[in-house]
């Protein structure tokens, strides 16, 4: 006897925890609703949670054949969300980004803006952002034209963080000297570019990151800011001296560890970069 109300009890809970999950998944699609074509994604992706739970409990819900048929007319009115904000989200998306002066070129599912690469995804309802030509990958978001222009905005900002060009320069130098004696080279030889990213990170911490290297005193230093200071800062900054920068060869440009993107304008054109080295400047 003890073992059959025990299996009750069972059901009954799994029964509670189901129908619970089904009133909280309701209430989120109607606060969605609100925006049915801006939350499409939100709604589809509720519903498939729905459909799955109800493929693994379908004999503990109540009133399942109204959810059945629910989800079943509902299903319809998805898709057609859906085919709507495909035909507007380029539209609207031009329009932000051009707000904020920022030309929006190419075709989906691959669109350029300015410095930036966005890849839409309208199966997963979702946009990667990408910078340069699909060179650094910097953070995926919803499928949602105002929100992508405002990454993008903050993305820009981001890269165009005030700098001491001279302390910068310098420092590239500094960590340029300390790879190649290193390897008992002399100044003029090309030193590889991402061994000098490294060591320039390390250059560009604060005191408190060397006396006690903790990985909440460590300032980030991405290869697409390393990349873009190497576009803005002036190569003859630091007087005597002028900053090369030496192209990848095929076989650098394999893996990442063997080369740097280096933008040539805003405009996303650039090319990619295995060395740098440090050469006298030519007089006046």
């Amino acid at each position: 006897m003890e073992l059959i109300i025990s299996d009750v009890i069972s059901k009954l809970n799994r029964s509670v925890e189901t129908n619970q999950f089904l009133l909280k998944s309701f209430k989120q699609i109607k606060s969605l609703e609100a925006d049915p074509i801006k939350n499409v994604y939100g709604i589809s992706s509720t519903i498939d949670a729905i459909k799955s739970k109800l493929t693994q409990s379908s004999e503990f819900v109540n009133g399942k054949k109204t959810i059945d048929e629910w989800l079943n007319a509902y299903t319809v009115t998805i898709e057609s969300n859906k085919k709507q904000l495909h035909d507007s989200f380029g539209r609207a998306l031009e329009s932000f980004i051009k707000a904020k002066n920022i030309e929006l070129k190419g075709q989906f599912p691959e669109l350029k803006a300015g410095i930036f690469t966005i890849e839409v995804d309208f199966n997963l309802g979702n946009c990667q952002l990408w910078y340069g030509p699909r060179q650094e990958l910097l953070l995926k978001t919803k499928l949602d034209p105002e929100e992508v222009s405002h990454k993008i905005e903050s993305l820009m900002v981001q890269l165009n963080a005030p700098i001491n060009e001279s302390s910068l320069i310098q420092q590239l130098h500094t960590a340029y000297l300390n790879i190649i004696r290193k390897q008992n080279r002399q100044e003029g030889e090309r030193a590889e570019i991402i061994q000098i990213l490294n060591e320039l990170a390390l250059i560009r911490q604060d005191n408190r990151f060397h006396i006690n290297p903790l990985k909440e005193y460590y300032k980030e230093y991405t290869r697409a800011q390393f990349s873009y200071d190497l576009f803005r800062i002036n190569k003859n900054a630091l007087g005597t001296k002028s900053l090369v920068l030496v192209g990848a060869v095929r076989m650098d440009a394999v893996s990442r560890t063997g080369f740097i993107w280096v933008p040539s304008d805003e405009k996303g054109n650039g090319s990619s970069f295995g060395y740098l080295y440090f050469k006298e400047a030519a007089n006046g």
